[in-house]
């Protein structure tokens, strides 16, 4: 496959991976939107210094040159040369290919960086060994996100694998830079339908790669306005209004129910009054005359986001909420 054609696939998979982590919170967030809108500014101290520059390589389909960090380098070299590999008559290994390319780029770096970049080489061809390390301990022994990104690399081999690996030692910058070096080794056609079957996905990805193929060409053909990007859950459950509207709060209700999430409410209002209480076997009844409509079930908002950006829905799940939110 050629490596402009190999370039669009692996931008095509970023979109969806970023898409797909996005609800982690507001980092992944940010980061989902930067990678369908590529001028959107987003602070790099939000994102983590590695995926902050997504947005730049998805405008040009090459690692970022303008920059002095290092290790940023260092981060999307491998990208690259994860695409270059798929665009080589050789048949390389993902792994063989990032281990190349880790020996060689560390000749090239002082002797402080060389030697954590080496020992983190040795390591991951260890690791690829099926060494008998544990996750956690080589986690505490490569401390440094680009450390770890490289480690998880070499623990799952796909993208739907990532999706469903999680470690408590793995902070939402680094689960953001695997993402993307995980879409430059599955790229788009080789992503599972699952994840591709996403409401208005398709079409904001397929004008997106093609207005890429064009500014990489230099035709200076201009496809016109793109497709509007699909937006990640935790973007439609906004707060920032402060209250919900009817449609948020039923489709929250439906995935805290759904997904068996300790955060639904009941709350009993009273008028002013004497009421009745008895307490017997069953529980307390309190009596009252005449009818209520005093109850009511909720969400509470700050304990749904927090189980949100730890689930991972199913198709069906998704199609529902969004159904209910009226998109």
């Amino acid at each position: 496959m050629d490596r402009p054609v190999t370039t669009l696939m692996a931008a095509g998979a970023m979109m969806t991976m970023l898409l797909k982590t996005a609800n982690s919170g507001t980092a992944a967030k940010e980061t989902s939107r930067l990678a369908f809108e590529p001028d959107h500014i987003v602070p790099s101290e939000l994102v983590g210094p590695l995926a902050s520059s997504v947005g730049e390589w998805l405008h040009s389909g090459q690692a970022p040159d303008n920059t002095t960090d290092i290790i940023k380098k260092l981060f999307w070299g491998a990208v690259d040369s994860l695409i270059a590999g798929q665009s080589s008559d050789r048949r390389i290994s993902s792994f063989d290919l990032i281990l190349s390319y880790l020996k060689s780029a560390a000749t090239k770096l002082e002797n402080r960086l060389q030697e954590p970049l080496l020992r983190l080489n040795k390591d991951l061809k260890i690791l690829a060994s099926f060494g008998d390390r544990t996750i956690t301990e080589l986690f505490e022994r490569h401390p440094k996100s680009f450390s770890r990104v490289m480690t998880i690399f070499f623990l799952r081999e796909t993208c739907a694998e990532l999706l469903e690996f999680s470690h408590p030692l793995l902070k939402e910058e680094d689960y953001l830079a695997a993402a993307i070096l995980f879409a430059a080794r599955d790229g788009w056609l080789n992503l599972p339908l699952e994840l591709r079957d996403f409401p208005g996905l398709r079409e904001a990805v397929s004008h997106r790669m093609a207005a890429m193929a064009h500014r990489m060409a230099e035709t200076g053909l201009r496809l016109g306005t793109p497709p509007p990007r699909p937006k990640p859950l935790i973007e439609l459950f906004d707060l920032s209004r402060h209250k919900w509207n009817k449609n948020q709060r039923e489709a929250a209700l439906f995935l805290a129910r759904d997904c068996k999430w300790p955060c639904i409410q009941t709350i009993i209002t009273l008028g002013k009054g004497k009421y009745k209480m008895e307490i017997d076997g069953k529980g307390t009844h309190i009596f009252m005359e005449g009818e209520t409509a005093a109850l009511a079930t909720e969400v509470d908002t700050k304990q749904f986001l927090f189980h949100l950006s730890r689930q991972r829905f199913t198709n069906k799940q998704e199609q529902k909420a969004r159904t209910l939110l009226k998109l």
